[in-house]
């Protein structure tokens, strides 16, 4: 057992001491002009250096979900941004713009895109099997309604919720706050 962990211990030592040797090689070889360009970490790096470079379909689809898998919301906002801009966009691009949007507290942006997903989407027969999937754009257009004091076109937007996990959450609270807007 003595020896096991004897070799443990000479193995991490090596490795760490070639680790440290490696970084001083290149420190000393690599100029901090180069350097000072070169990317910290490449997840974190790839798709702000996408959206600069690419700006092909597959290319801002890519960066966007690299940029949304490492949690870093404004490049994979500004990717999707982007393509749902550049390219025809689906539903499913301007859904996602419209809840990066929202995350980042950028509310006009949210609202342009959930009036373009009801213009394009809602209103459009094609789509109306896919009904729950824009509830999150009907319950935004509904506060903007709203907000508007248009109470009656708020309801009725809300009447068009389907039966689903978000519509059976914020419906009765949306039904409420209507109610008490419309005794005011």
């Amino acid at each position: 057992m003595f020896f096991f962990i004897r070799t443990v211990c000479l193995f991490l030592v090596l490795f760490l001491g070639l680790s440290v040797a490696m970084q001083k090689f290149f420190v000393n070889v690599v100029s901090s002009d180069e350097r000072a360009i070169m990317p910290t970490s490449l997840t974190m790096a790839l798709p702000s250096s996408l959206v600069r470079t690419h700006d092909t379909k597959t290319g801002l689809l890519l960066a966007g979900r690299i940029a949304q898998n490492s949690r870093d919301w404004a490049h994979a906002r500004a990717n999707f941004t982007a393509l749902n801009e550049k390219f025809e966009g689906n539903a499913t691009t301007s859904l996602r713009v419209m809840t990066l949007a929202l995350g980042a507290g950028d509310f006009d942006q949210a609202i342009k895109t959930a009036e373009a997903i009801n213009t394009d989407y809602l209103l459009n027969d094609a789509f109306k099997d896919d009904g729950e999937t824009f509830d999150l754009a009907r319950l935004l257009l509904v506060g903007k309604l709203v907000k508007e004091g248009d109470i009656d076109g708020a309801q009725a937007l809300i009447d068009t919720l389907h039966r689903g996990a978000l519509s059976s959450f914020a419906k009765p609270i949306m039904e409420a706050i209507l109610t008490a807007g419309q005794k005011d």
